[in-house]
């Protein structure tokens, strides 16, 4: 997706650290996350790398002590508390943000995630959300970040009355979440949107992704296993053998909606 575009046309053996720099600097342009961009330049690093062993380069052009470096936090944004969220979904907010901080507070998916999902993937009457694809840059990507990524995840309750009286609402038969021309909805307006409702909450600012990390946070803490936290969440399980990474029994109780309705119970009204 990233490094194809831009070095399809650049033959290995003739990269050098001022093209990986521009590079940088292109990234920084658009916007790419400094967290994405190390990712980014990881992958990089590693197919150089391979180049070097081959004897097709002479040096890794991307090496860290080299290029130039990605400027921005290494830390991660913190989760919103059960305290904080309360007090968030009791502001006087539209149908459509209630419904977005809701979705992200008891599913964990994250921001481009949401950005493409659209109402098939979601079955409101099993009470399940089918994350298969994610959205880029206004258009829809055929693929998660990782293949653990496209899971099954359950809807409380609560969220899923919500939802049933947002499609009624929502003026996209596509797009659960649309932008208000009907395409797909614009995390730029979404990160406003949170903002604003943290200001009149008056609640720290985490961003979007402080819904995904306190629905992490508030499993971790109701005693739910590692693995179904780590299935939920689209992570891999860690387990010493690579090929197996979670049992039937694993999925079926990942995909049960018990303990994420008492998540949702500690906090909606």
């Amino acid at each position: 997706m990233h490094l194809e575009p831009y070095f399809k046309e650049v033959q290995m053996r003739i990269m050098s650290v001022g093209m990986v720099n521009l590079f940088i600097e292109r990234m920084t342009i658009d916007e790419i996350a400094p967290k994405t961009q190390r990712h980014i330049l990881g992958t990089l690093s590693v197919i150089c790398k391979h180049c070097v062993s081959r004897g097709y380069m002479a040096t890794n052009p991307c090496a860290k002590g080299d290029r130039a470096p990605v400027r921005g936090s290494m830390g991660k944004r913190g989760a919103y508390t059960a305290d904080e969220v309360e007090r968030m979904f009791s502001q006087n907010v539209v149908l459509s943000v209630r419904a977005l901080m809701h979705t992200s507070a008891f599913t964990g998916l994250a921001a481009n995630e949401l950005q493409g999902l659209r109402w098939p993937d979601i079955d409101l009457y099993a009470g399940m959300i089918t994350v298969s694809n994610t959205g880029y840059r206004n258009a829809l990507q055929d693929e998660t970040k990782t293949e653990y990524r496209q899971r099954t995840v359950p809807i409380p309750s609560s969220l899923l009355k919500l939802l049933r009286e947002w499609k009624v609402k929502c003026h996209s038969d596509t797009w659960v979440f649309p932008a208000i021309t009907g395409r797909m909805g614009e995390q730029n307006a979404w990160r406003k949107q949170i903002a604003n409702v943290c200001k009149m909450a008056g609640v720290e600012d985490k961003g979007l992704g402080g819904f995904r990390k306190f629905y992490s946070s508030q499993m971790e803490n109701d005693g739910v296993p590692k693995s179904i936290r780590n299935y939920r969440m689209g992570h891999s399980q860690q387990s010493n053998v690579g090929d197996i990474h979670y049992t039937e029994a694993d999925i079926k109780r990942a995909q049960s909606v018990a303990d994420i309705e008492t998540i949702a119970a500690k906090v909606s009204a």
